[in-house]
């Protein structure tokens, strides 16, 4: 496989030099890099990570509208008004895929060449336009990857599964406060609102069903991640 020599991304590893790129039998793809003594589990790449900075902006814009507190209102009390918002969510991430068909190259959007962590959410999540979308944000954007994994290292799962509303709270507070910038802590309000969708009884009973099918020690992370999110540098992982 053709590699590039030199990757940056902004707010997460600074500069690799990929020497190699390895396909395991068990999926993912490990690239080794110039200087580090444990392999990158996936192959950064600038061009996807500009493309799907571009759908992030649209979702965050998208959820903003049906989150603000009028929404929030509508959302409880009508049905057909939640399933439309879905519908719409997972319209938009069909057509975000399309437009990511342009930049990316075959194999990121095979789930098998993904990382352990991004291969075990596209397992337990629905197969949809949507879900395939978070599922590369994770895979290719490491400061999403590493600050979700983070959150899977602190989260008390059976607390999650008794309190959900309570745990979240608890866990989104905690990867907050170890932000170093204020823009960043800004957008955990957009988290914070997702757990009111959990007074929904429909939402709570499949989030509580995706996370009893998750193997949450295939998400946090091993002693290998940790290397590479303690480089990181805008937010506090010890």
């Amino acid at each position: 496989m053709n590699t590039p020599n030199l990757y940056q991304q902004e707010n997460s590893i600074p500069l690799m030099k990929i020497l190699d790129i390895q396909e395991p039998p068990e999926g993912g793809l490990l690239s080794t890099v110039e200087g580090m003594k444990v392999p990158y589990k996936g192959f950064p790449q600038p061009h996807i990570v500009y493309a799907l900075g571009t759908v992030k902006k649209a979702i965050k814009h998208l959820v903003i509208i049906h989150l603000d507190y009028k929404g929030l209102f509508i959302f409880f009390l009508f049905k057909k008004y939640r399933q439309k918002a879905f519908d719409l969510f997972n319209d938009f991430c069909e057509g975000a895929m399309r437009y990511l068909i342009t930049p990316v190259p075959e194999y990121p959007q095979n789930p098998h060449k993904w990382c352990k962590s991004a291969r075990e959410l596209w397992r337990i999540g629905q197969k949809n336009y949507a879900w395939k979308v978070v599922c590369m944000i994770w895979e290719f954007d490491n400061a999403y990857r590493f600050r979700g994994q983070f959150a899977f290292k602190i989260i008390d799962v059976k607390a999650l599964l008794a309190q959900p509303r309570k745990e979240l709270w608890r866990v989104f507070h905690e990867l907050q406060d170890r932000e170093k910038n204020q823009s960043m802590k800004d957008k955990y309000k957009m988290l914070f609102k997702l757990i009111y969708l959990l007074y929904i009884p429909r939402v709570k009973r499949e989030f509580l069903g995706f996370i009893r099918k998750m193997d949450v020690k295939k998400i946090a992370p091993d002693e290998e991640d940790e290397v590479w999110i303690s480089l990181g540098k805008s937010f506090n992982f010890n």
